[in-house]
């Protein structure tokens, strides 16, 4: 501020013609041009007279700054979210059933029609077939209904095939219904409502056989896998009503096994079956 000197505007129009003229010269200095120009253009030449000098302005290239901007709608197909002209997509319709005296009684003959099936009833208890049933089983079923995992799977498999399955213990109906839903599992071809179509049938109802005479052993996590595998197994078939019924009783029983706190934290085995068991029945209670 102290070497700013304030000149009159006639001085300060002399120095800025002075400081533009000393510009123009040091230009030209810097830039000479090719070709040396004696004379000057004169009007006759002015349409035949070309400068071959530099150029006489200099412009700056600025570059290009992006524009941010809202996408368009009708860009890459980018539908924007619009509440008043955004419609959702209709619902899936859910399957109803009718459930009036008709259907009732339809499903409750259907349920007798199986359990009383009067087929052939032997059961194939050979090793390979066995274990093939315990593979798809493991394939098909377990990683939706994880019940238990494949160690106690195969843990019951080998027990029951090494008793023979002559045992009625509730082990080997466990094991039966592992293999008539592996069979079932593995039928995609069935479309038939006739119980003597319904792949692993021998294997259900020999485990229902050994359920029925064991009455007993209710409330033990042996007989909760069963029920649940049970009706899974009847799912299949498309026996809803029954179905429906042997849940409840393995959700109850799961229930009341779970408050047994004490049994519960002395055994973290049965604790951890427990607990799987009741959220399988649960889900498949809804």
């Amino acid at each position: 501020m102290e070497n700013l000197i304030l000149l009159p505007e006639r001085e300060t129009a002399h120095v800025i013609a002075l400081v533009s003229h000393t510009a123009d010269e040091n230009f030209q200095e810097a830039h000479p041009s090719t070709e040396q120009v004696t004379h000057g253009p004169t009007p006759e030449s002015h349409s035949s007279y070309q400068y071959h000098g530099p150029p006489l302005t200099r412009t700056m290239s600025v570059p290009d700054i992006p524009v941010l901007k809202p996408p368009d709608a009708h860009e890459n197909n980018i539908v924007l979210p619009n509440l008043e002209s955004f419609s959702c997509l209709p619902p899936f319709n859910h399957i109803e059933y009718d459930e009036g005296e008709l259907y009732l009684e339809t499903e409750i003959r259907q349920g007798a029609l199986l359990y009383g099936y009067t087929g052939s009833r032997v059961v194939d208890t050979t090793s390979k077939k066995c274990w093939r049933l315990q593979r798809l089983f493991a394939k098909n079923v377990l990683p939706w209904i994880p019940l238990f995992d494949q160690e106690y799977c195969i843990s019951k498999v080998t027990s029951a095939t090494e008793c023979g399955f002559e045992s009625e213990d509730l082990s080997v109906a466990l094991v039966m219904f592992i293999f008539a839903l592996g069979a079932m599992s593995n039928d995609d071809d069935c479309t038939s409502n006739s119980t003597a179509s319904f792949a692993g049938i021998a294997y259900f109802l020999q485990g229902c056989k050994i359920i029925d005479a064991s009455r007993t052993n209710n409330n033990t996590i042996t007989m909760i896998q069963c029920r649940i595998l049970w009706a899974i197994y009847l799912l299949y078939c498309m026996r809803p009503l029954q179905a429906w019924n042997v849940i409840n009783e393995a959700l109850r029983e799961s229930i009341i096994l779970c408050h047994l706190r004490t049994r519960m934290g002395s055994d973290p085995r049965l604790n951890d079956l427990a607990k799987r068991a009741y959220w399988a029945s649960y889900i498949l209670d809804q």
